[in-house]
C-alpha cells in the first residue's frame, strides 16, 4: 500500500472518521434502547438507521476513499438488514447492533493505522535531521582539526 504524506496528516480525513465513530456509536445506542422485553424487531427503524448510516459514509466517500470505506463497513461485519439482500426476510435487531459495534472497531483501527504511519513519518524525519546535523558536526570538527595541524591560527 502506497502512502502519501498528505494522506498521513490530512486532518480532514481524521475529523471525518472520528465524526463516523461518534455517529455509529450513537447509531448504535439507538439501536439499543429499541430493545424490549418481547424481542419485537422494528423493521423500519433498522433498515432507516442502518441506510442513513451508509448513505453518510457514501457522502464521505471523496475523503475516506473507496477502498477505506469498504474496509470500515465490511471487515468482520456481518448482514445487516436494510443493507444486504440476504438479510431481507431476518430483520434482526441484535445483528444490526453488532453491525455497528463492529463498524465502531473498524473505525478505531483506521484511526491507529494512521497514527503509527504519522509516527514513522516523524521518526523518519527526526532521523533524517539528526543525520545531517551528524554531518554538520563531523565536517565542522574535520575543518578544525585540518586548521590545527595546518597552523592556520589568524
Amino acid at each position: 500500500m502506497r502512502t502519501s504524506i498528505r494522506e498521513v496528516f490530512d486532518s480532514d480525513l481524521i475529523d471525518n472518521l472520528e465524526f463516523l465513530q461518534k455517529e455509529a456509536i450513537e447509531r448504535g445506542r439507538t439501536l439499543r434502547a429499541k430493545r424490549n422485553a418481547m424481542r419485537l424487531n422494528p423493521m423500519d427503524f433498522i433498515k432507516d438507521t442502518a441506510q442513513g448510516f451508509f448513505t453518510r459514509t457514501e457522502s464521505k466517500k471523496d475523503i475516506l476513499g473507496e477502498v477505506r470505506r469498504n474496509r470500515i463497513l465490511r471487515h468482520r461485519a456481518g448482514e445487516v438488514y436494510g443493507l444486504d439482500p440476504s438479510a431481507a426476510g431476518d430483520p434482526n435487531l441484535e445483528q444490526a447492533i453488532d453491525w455497528f459495534d463492529v463498524v465502531v472497531e473498524n473505525i478505531e483501527h483506521e484511526l491507529d493505522v494512521i497514527e503509527r504511519r504519522q509516527i514513522l513519518w516523524l521518526t523518519l524525519t527526526t532521523a533524517v535531521a539528526a543525520a545531517v546535523a551528524a554531518m554538520f558536526a563531523f565536517f565542522a570538527l574535520l575543518f578544525d582539526v585540518g586548521k590545527t595541524f595546518l597552523g592556520y591560527h589568524p
